[in-house]
This record gives C-alpha cells, structure tokens and sequence, in this order.
C-alpha cells in the first residue's frame, strides 16, 4: 500500500517525506509543515497511528493540518476513534478516491495526470495514473504518510 500511495503522490506532483515508524509522524511534521499527512493506521513502531493522530492535534505546530486516516477497516469501525482526522480513505485505495480526498481538502494536485489506468495495467488491476501524462513543469506540495 505505501508504494501504491507513493505512486499516487509522485505522479499527482505531490512530494512524499515518509515516515516509516509513527515515533517519527510528528517530528517530521512539525519540521516539514505539510500540506497533508496521509497516515496508515497500523504504522509500525512504539506510536501507532491513532496515537499520532492524536499527538498531531494536540501540538500547536501541527493540529491545523489535515490528516486523511487510510486503513483496511470501514469508516463506520473508525468514527469514534478517529476524532480530528480531516478524511478516511479504506484500502485498496484508487487513484480517483486519492485525488477525490485531497480535492475535499481543497488540496490542488500540481500535475495534469490522466485517470486512465497506466498501459501495462492488467484487467482487474487497482487502477493506476498514466506518469507519462504529467506535465512536468508544476510547482510540487508536500505530503506525509
């Protein structure tokens, strides 16, 4: 799932600062000022994701960013628990439901990108940007997940 949303960002002109454990969530952000912090729930680490959640709201230099919560579980399971995120996307996550996301967030996706499917995909497959149609000279955000 992180390389997919990884793909997602990269392609839609977005710059990705990964954050690999949820310790490390909050220090990135409060130094790297996101547009948007894309956060898994199940991170891996001593901080798991609600807890992260938490913590970027409760830190003045972070509460104002958006956090869209990805998870495998149904918005219904996480209403109550994740109180303060800005949205949810369930995996398996498309495209369409990524930029659909940041669109709500008034977040603007800098590249021109395609929603058909890449020419490699198989039928089936998650569909996925064509990169080949990105316009190459947009202004890049910034994201975390």
């Amino acid at each position: 799932m992180i390389q997919l949303l990884r793909l997602y960002t990269e392609v839609s002109g977005l710059r990705v600062i990964q954050a690999l454990e949820g310790q490390e969530v909050l220090p990135l952000a409060q130094v790297r000022r996101p547009a948007v912090v894309l956060l898994q729930m199940d991170l891996a680490g001593s901080v798991r994701g609600w807890d992260a959640l938490r913590a970027l709201k409760a830190d003045p230099l972070t509460w104002e960013i958006p956090v869209l919560i990805i998870s495998w579980q149904t918005q219904g399971m996480l209403n109550e628990l994740a109180e303060g995120a800005a949205g949810y996307l369930q995996e398996p996550i498309t495209y369409e439901a990524f930029v659909e996301a940041l669109q709500r967030l008034n977040i603007r996706c800098p590249a021109e990108v395609s929603p058909e499917p890449a020419p490699s995909a198989e039928p089936g497959e998650t569909p996925r940007p064509n990169p080949s149609r990105v316009h190459p000279k947009r202004k890049k955000s910034r994201a975390v997940n």
